[in-house]
């Protein structure tokens, strides 16, 4: 499998998300904003739609983990080995693993209901975050 790099390039800066603004995540000892890892999962796709085309992108399956921040303007290297089937991918920058992962491509579509998705009402404000802000069936994500 060849390799893929990119220029990495923070895409939400402005983003509610402070984490992503380079005087927050600095704060909080980082060296800049963190690009997203909606974008390193982007950079990672790349792999299994140059190996299965199309077909990876109706029916493919994919996980992520994301272990180390990948910054603006710096090179992400993303390569990936094949074994029984199954894309083992990695993500590295700065000489260290930032994510790993794996894709693979079952025969058919995995099934699923729209109805074992809880429908979960927005919260009007939030709280800050500890401990219970995580609890199942609780809302998670952004109006």
């Amino acid at each position: 499998m060849t390799s893929y790099r990119v220029t990495a390039h923070n895409t939400s800066k402005q983003s509610e998300n402070k984490i992503h603004d380079d005087t927050v995540a600095r704060k909080f000892g980082f060296s800049g904003g963190l690009v997203p890892g909606v974008d390193v999962f982007a950079y990672m796709t790349h792999l299994p739609v140059e190996k299965w085309g199309r077909a990876f992108l109706e029916r493919g399956l994919m996980d992520a983990r994301f272990v180390k921040p990948v910054y603006d303007g710096e090179i992400a290297d993303v390569s990936g080995e094949e074994s029984n089937g199954v894309l083992a991918i990695q993500v590295e920058s700065r000489g260290e693993l930032c994510a790993t992962g794996t894709a693979s491509l079952p025969a058919a579509a995995p099934s699923f209901s729209l109805s074992d998705f809880v429908d979960v009402a927005a919260v009007g404000a939030r709280k800050p975050v500890d401990a219970t802000s995580y609890a199942l069936g609780k809302w998670l994500g952004a109006v």
